[in-house]
């Protein structure tokens, strides 16, 4: 091994260097954790969710997860916001096409945005080492509930139930090693 600073040979174990006394920097085994790659930002997730949009296989960090879904609430807030303009614009008077065009764009955000966070979620269980399928029982018994809730107008613990399972998993650290879905998630520097 030798010395970055004067490229003399330095003793095995050594901390400074014998001939100019600078500390010797020694190189880690790559871990996830110490890897700057494993990091990823709010505008790295939203890019990574618009281009791996049908992109099943694989695994995506938490950071990835969550900031997507920050941008999803965005996006939710806005279609909501569309859709309330769209029906205002309805009882308002405004002509059919304005009324029309609102919710067809509330509409479509909302579609994109479920289109996308779908195989996300589905790239996060993997990073837990689990199946895809497992949101098809998640999706399953907060729809149940909810339509349950609706119907009958009593306060059921089945969506807290559900909600609580989703953030117990979604919030796990993924496996730091090779899972059965592949390595963990490396992301290239946003700069």
């Amino acid at each position: 091994m030798n010395c970055t600073s004067c490229n003399s040979e330095v003793i095995q174990g050594s901390q400074f260097c014998g001939n100019c006394g600078s500390a010797i920097l020694i190189k880690s085994e790559p871990s996830i954790y110490n890897s700057p790659e494993t990091n990823v930002g709010f505008r790295q997730s939203i890019k990574l969710g618009f281009s791996k949009w049908k992109d099943y296989k694989g695994r995506s960090s938490r950071a990835e997860y969550w900031w997507f879904n920050l941008f999803g609430l965005f996006m939710g807030f806005s279609s909501f916001m569309l859709f309330a303009f769209g029906l205002a614009s309805a009882y308002s008077g405004a002509p059919p096409p304005v009324m029309v065009g609102l919710l067809l764009s509330s509409f479509a955000i909302s579609l994109t945005s479920a289109i996308i966070q779908l195989p996300l979620a589905v790239r996060r269980l993997h990073d837990i080492n689990k199946s895809g399928y497992w949101l098809i029982p998640m999706i399953a018994v907060y729809s149940t509930f909810i339509l349950i809730d609706v119907l009958t107008a009593a306060l059921l613990l089945g969506p807290i139930i559900a909600v609580a399972w989703w953030l117990i998993w979604f919030c796990q650290k993924g496996d730091p090693g090779k899972n059965t879905f592949g390595s963990p998630p490396t992301y290239e520097n946003d700069s």
